[in-house]
């Protein structure tokens, strides 16, 4: 027997949704991948919160993504949400009316989380023994270190793409400087 199971990531960046297929023997097939660009994290206001126009935004695509979740008969929705909404001061707000507007359920997770599933999604993939995974999302960036092929250590930082580009722009020299400070107090 087969089922649809949808991932969606509301990520600092952008927000995407796999759907894939799942059969007995656990070999997936992907049959349905949308994204959106909708750069959460840069449209944090000076309070900490995200405004309306983002969230009305993050609906529309959401909505469209419930959509094919419908189409596809999907029967497993995991839906999570990274570095923005973890930033976010108007976070459960923003949870609830995502659940009243499209019917889903978001989780928020931490930063170590995220680490976890960026070990989970490359583990798999890679024939090394050893190594350091660095994920640069837009709103953080996730360090994870395998050895042996476990994961042994993990840090978040809450330091992304989108986040930096917006606070040093082309500042470069700056931005270096800030990070190694950043780095060295983890």
């Amino acid at each position: 027997m087969t089922e649809q199971v949808a991932v969606i990531d509301i990520g600092s960046n952008s927000i995407r949704m796999s759907i894939m297929q799942v059969g007995e023997n656990h070999c997936y097939r992907m049959i349905c991948q949308m994204k959106e660009a909708l750069r959460l994290s840069a449209q944090i206001n000076e309070t900490g919160e995200l405004p309306a126009a983002a969230v009305d935004r993050m609906i529309q695509v959401l909505r469209a993504f419930a959509r094919q979740i419908r189409l596809h008969k999907v029967t497993q929705v995991q839906a999570v949400a990274t570095a923005a909404l973890r930033r976010a001061e108007n976070r459960d707000w923003v949870l609830q009316r995502i659940t009243q507007e499209t019917g889903l359920q978001v989780e928020v997770i931490s930063g170590e989380t995220e680490a976890y599933y960026d070990y989970l999604g490359v583990i798999y993939t890679v024939p090394l023994e050893d190594f350091v995974l660095l994920d640069t999302g837009g709103g953080s960036s996730e360090i994870v270190l395998v050895q042996q092929r476990k994961l042994t250590a993990r840090v978040s930082i809450p330091y992304g793409a989108v986040v930096l580009q917006e606070r040093f722009g082309d500042k470069t020299e700056d931005m270096i400087r800030f990070l190694k400070k950043a780095m060295g107090e983890i």
